[in-house]
């Protein structure tokens, strides 16, 4: 997974767990990053679970998280009971077989929309500028970087409305061929 894809992946699983204990007005104690997400199964190619659409709902996305966790725990992984496990379908690739991520291929969902998947589409980088325009247009206090954006410092405040402006920009943005 690229940078660009785990930046897409977080950003999307960031909007499927707001309201997790975060405030309106939280502040960030450091330089937010954009860590790698977990690695890919073995799962094979020609089994595919649902993928996202820019208008793909954050209860979609929860669905089909909940979906892929209960299949892999029914299939014999050791999975995080917790809800933030569910509510991202994340089970830890040491805590499952093969054949259990095979089980499960067709109902592991892809959070990245086609349009952002930068490996799918020619038009990527130069729609990225343009989401990251939108975003410091609407208020958000982010710097463009070479993989993604990033908080401007260290104590900034986050709009309480941030996962608002994301979809709103990212629907925008590479909605527009």
């Amino acid at each position: 997974m690229t940078k660009l894809q785990a930046a897409l992946t977080a950003s999307v699983l960031a909007v499927l767990l707001s309201g997790c204990g975060a405030t309106p007005e939280q502040t960030v104690p450091e330089v937010a990053s954009i860590s790698q997400a977990p690695a890919a199964s073995s799962s094979p190619a020609s089994a595919q679970g649902p993928r996202a659409r820019l208008d793909t709902t954050a209860a979609e996305q929860e669905k089909w998280a909940r979906a892929y966790w209960q299949c892999m725990k029914d299939n014999g992984a050791r999975v995080d009971d917790s809800e933030k496990a569910k509510l991202t379908g994340f089970v830890d690739p040491s805590q499952a077989s093969p054949e259990t991520f095979r089980a499960c291929a067709a109902k592991k969902p892809n959070f990245v929309p086609e349009e952002m998947d930068p490996d799918l589409n020619p038009n990527y980088k130069q729609q990225w500028h343009k989401h990251v325009e939108c975003l410091k247009a609407k208020g958000m206090p982010i710097v463009e970087t070479d993989d993604g954006w990033s908080w401007k410092s260290s104590n900034v405040v986050i709009p309480p409305n941030a996962d608002e402006l994301e979809r709103e920009c990212q629907i925008e943005a590479f909605s527009a061929g």
